[in-house]
């Protein structure tokens, strides 16, 4: 198995969401028009979406190459520190699995999930888990959400302990509805 991951790009777990907003914003972009004056469009940070279970989440401008198309990931914060990253893509499960492959190295495990189209035709998708000792984990899922998005997601024990605990409290909450 390949080295644990310590955060994303070079971006270590636990950097602060101030310091993810340089790196991960937009470049200015200079347009320029035939017969006309150039123009620039400046530069922004993402948007930061925060979530009543203290998360947030934006998307990264740095980008992935998977399937001939460039993909931003999305940085999960936990308190305002980076425990996750998602890469979601469509229609290039061989591709990012190549990539996820050779940077984590043979998975832990492997399965088969089934998953039902709109029109209720069941078929099958690949599920690959990596872990490793310190807490870090890695999913590459084949079907995510609809059934030609591929998503990778690599997370942190502080992560996987608020999603533990989420769970916790979303079935707890479910037994009172009883």
């Amino acid at each position: 198995m390949a080295d644990e991951p310590t955060g994303f790009a070079e971006l270590p777990w636990d950097t602060g969401q101030s310091a993810l907003m340089g790196p991960c914003s937009t470049m200015p972009k200079i347009y320029q028009t035939p017969g006309g004056r150039d123009f620039q469009v400046p530069g922004r940070p993402p948007d930061v979406f925060n979530h009543p279970d203290g998360t947030a989440e934006f998307s990264c401008a740095r980008s992935l190459h998977v399937g001939g198309i460039d993909w931003n990931p999305r940085l999960i914060l936990l308190d305002g520190r980076l425990v996750a990253y998602q890469f979601t893509v469509e229609r290039a499960y061989d591709d990012l699995r190549a990539i996820a492959l050779q940077r984590f190295g043979p998975p832990a495990s492997v399965k088969t999930e089934q998953y039902r189209t709109g029109a209720g035709i069941p078929i099958d998708g690949e599920v690959l888990e990596w872990r490793w000792p310190g807490g870090t984990w890695a999913i590459l899922s084949e079907r995510f959400s609809r059934i030609s998005t591929t998503s990778l997601l690599v997370g942190t024990r502080a992560y996987s302990e608020h999603l533990a605990k989420r769970r916790q409290g979303q079935l707890e909450k479910s037994k009172k509805s009883f």
